[in-house]
């Protein structure tokens, strides 16, 4: 059924004659009276009883005041639909770097969980042109969100935020940090069989080793709180740095003697690379009484929850614990 009809009906009824609202819509009278029996015909009621003037049946008449509402309808449904093509939908750029594979799955479940509530959001992944650090990134404007792991101090009450000096990270100006859940996860070393003979392993005790990291920008914050976790703990680390495509990559490339910083995320992130690196290397946590832990923080722009409902609400779903 042409939704058109309507309106030509209810311009001969406010006419008041077939000829006068042939005349307004642009018709010939015969094809009018066409589209008028076709109507009758699909509703098997007899609309009009008179037709000079017209006069309209009991139905005619409830025909009539429907098309007067349908009219209505119709144009604020148009005028929506424009309003949707003028309105772009609202993108969150996600910096897609190799270091992000641990958080993948929770990236994935956020994202998801952001379009069922605001279903015009796109995320998407952009790539910013080498060289700049994720923190760089954000502030520059390349993407919205950008993502570090860092070395935080656990205080006696299990809590960060350590005294004494502790690692510490600082993003740029209108950069913010916003650590994300999984607060117990710990530092793991995958280290040589023949030189893991503990079931934990304490700083002091790798303080001659050489520790293998992502060559990556995003990695650097990391590098730097390991680097200040372990000069205050007495010695200055030598961290080597190896380019990789994926970060799984580094841990299955064989580059000698030294020792793979990994994390609890790291390794529950894929269970696959979990075994494969069980059949390379020992993964012996590192010690509790050194009091240390990695953590992913979030960096992105600051905002206004009310005004960035889809950007609050994909940050809010990242930081779930109930997430992967």
């Amino acid at each position: 059924m042409d939704i058109g009809v309507f309106r030509e009906f209810a311009e001969i009824v406010m006419q008041g004659s077939y000829s006068a609202a042939a005349k307004a819509l642009n018709l010939s009278q015969p094809t009018l009276s066409r589209h008028i029996a076709a109507l009758e015909k699909e509703l098997n009621a007899k609309l009009v009883a008179d037709v000079l003037p017209v006069r309209l049946t009991p139905a005619g008449d409830a025909v009539f005041q429907a098309a007067l509402s349908m009219g209505d309808l119709y144009t604020g449904m148009q005028d929506d639909l424009a309003e949707l093509r003028r309105a772009s939908p609202e993108r969150i750029r996600l910096h897609d770097t190799p270091a992000l594979g641990p958080l993948l799955v929770r990236l994935v479940a956020a994202a998801n969980g952001t379009v069922r509530a605001h279903p015009r959001t796109v995320v998407e992944y952009v790539a910013p042109r080498s060289g700049k650090t994720p923190g760089e990134a954000v502030a520059e404007g390349l993407c919205d969100l950008s993502f570090v792991q860092l070395v935080e101090e656990v205080s006696s009450e299990g809590q960060g935020g350590g005294q004494g000096g502790g690692p510490t990270f600082q993003p740029p100006e209108g950069v913010l940090a916003t650590a994300l859940s999984r607060s117990e996860n710990r530092l793991v070393f995958g280290m040589p069989f023949g030189a893991a003979n503990a079931a934990e392993a304490n700083l002091a005790s790798l303080r001659h080793e050489t520790f293998f990291l992502l060559a990556h920008k995003s990695c650097e914050p990391l590098k730097e709180t390991f680097a200040a976790a372990c000069r205050n703990r007495g010695f200055r680390p030598i961290v080597k740095m190896f380019p990789c495509a994926r970060y799984e990559e580094l841990y299955l490339m064989d580059h000698g003697d030294g020792v793979h910083v990994l994390s609890e995320d790291d390794l529950s992130a894929d269970a696959s690379l979990a075994r494969r690196l069980e059949e390379r290397m020992a993964l012996v946590p590192l010690a509790a009484s050194d009091g240390l832990r990695l953590r992913w923080h979030a960096l992105h722009r600051d905002f206004e929850p009310a005004v960035d409902g889809a950007f609050a609400c994909f940050l809010k779903l990242l930081a779930e614990p109930s997430l992967p």
